[in-house]
């Protein structure tokens, strides 16, 4: 059994497409941040223990916001809720989630779990 590593966390519109755009914008009810860890978590789940940071701002995941595991563990998917505040620059801070492996025994390696967000939540038509 390893610690569980994070290895990105991007951006999906909520389309469900994963947009690679250089910067977050126009950022919608329902988008969301999917997080991709090395190997099996214990699925933590307490979504008020994470927490968005932004350069200058005041960051949220918004209203109503909702997190989901997928992938036997692997990938965290976060959507995000009403009012949702997040810009360019922003990451993700999951270090008081509580990850651990999948039989609860080693934490998750704390230097991964605070990551850019990668990507775009895609453009107002």
């Amino acid at each position: 059994v390893t610690a569980p590593i994070a290895l990105r966390a991007y951006a999906v519109d909520n389309d469900g497409t994963e947009l690679v755009y250089n910067k977050i914008e126009n950022v919608e009810y329902k988008d969301q941040i999917v997080v991709v860890f090395d190997t099996p978590t214990n699925e933590a789940s307490d979504i008020s223990k994470i927490n968005v940071v932004g350069t200058g701002y005041t960051a949220s995941l918004g209203t109503k916001a909702t997190l989901d595991w997928e992938e036997n563990g692997t990938k965290l998917v976060i959507t995000l809720g009403q009012d949702t505040v997040i810009k360019n620059g922003a990451t993700i801070d999951l270090s008081n989630l509580g990850i651990m492996d999948k039989d609860n025994i080693i934490p998750a390696e704390a230097t991964t779990l605070e990551l850019d967000i990668e990507g775009s939540f895609g453009y107002s038509i």
